[in-house]
């Protein structure tokens, strides 16, 4: 409770003298905006027609078909690649090759191949929030109980099961953390794209905003991101503690490793 007082104070602390040095002069508004103009963009932003109907939905829509491509393609890749040596060894030089080349040069060709629509914003989002899920499922499986697992042959259980029983309860903390993480990676991912190639969504209206210094417009449409990002954070936190009640306490919980 005192680090949420303290860091709330702080942030007040910041709004203030942002807008004192606003009305005063002692930084230019044009750039920096100030916060009561802000939050009189970020009710302009929300009351327009337009926003709900057709930015938002666009955004929405391309992040949902990405982002689920992700997570629905990274955890069986990640957690194969783990367990059977020839998946691994098929896939992890391209793997390697893509997450190591920055995704945003791939933008042009992908505007080329695909257009500006959903296909466009599916590959983008797709491509940024994988690497997370195949690489925290992949060290989920690698640190699996390897005790369990001898133990398991042993008794002649046969690979299927193993897999299912033993190593993939132990690599599941992993795999939801890169789940998490590939939000913030996916909404990244939606937003850059529609700020270099999209006809619609709430990057497009942030680089509409960027090209006439709209500052508090584009002030609004950033806190919009960043309480999105904070919601989706947190509901996957707790859905992350909900998943994992059957671990002990100290390991379980989400926050236990933060505080």
């Amino acid at each position: 409770m005192t680090r949420v007082l303290r860091g709330g104070g702080f942030l007040v602390l910041v709004l203030v003298a942002w807008e004192l040095l606003a009305r005063s002069g002692g930084v230019n508004p044009v750039f920096t905006g100030s916060p009561s103009g802000v939050v009189v963009a970020l009710g302009d932003l929300v009351s327009e027609p337009d926003f709900w109907s057709v930015h938002v939905s666009a955004t929405v829509t391309g992040f949902l078909a990405g982002w689920g491509l992700a997570v629905g393609v990274g955890l069986p890749l990640g957690l194969f690649m783990g367990w059977y040596g020839p998946v691994r060894d098929l896939f992890e030089p391209l793997l390697m090759a893509f997450y190591a080349t920055p995704r945003i040069a791939l933008v042009p060709l992908f505007v080329v191949w695909f257009g500006f629509g959903l296909e466009y914003k599916l590959v983008v989002v797709f491509l940024a929030a994988l690497f997370p899920v195949v690489l925290n499922t992949l060290a989920g499986v690698a640190a699996a109980d390897r005790g369990l697992v001898r133990m398991s042959r042993s008794f002649g259980a046969p690979p299927g099961t193993i897999l299912r029983t033993v190593v993939l309860p132990g690599a599941l903390p992993h795999a939801l953390t890169g789940v998490r993480q590939s939000i913030a990676h996916g909404l990244t991912g939606v937003v850059v794209g529609e700020v270099f190639s999209a006809g619609a969504g709430v990057g497009y209206l942030l680089n509409q905003a960027a090209q006439v210094f709209e500052t508090d417009r584009m002030f609004a449409i950033v806190v919009l991101l960043a309480a999105t990002a904070t919601v989706l954070n947190e509901a996957m936190v707790r859905l992350e503690a909900r998943l994992l009640r059957w671990r002990p306490e100290s390991l379980s919980s989400p926050r236990a490793s933060s505080a």
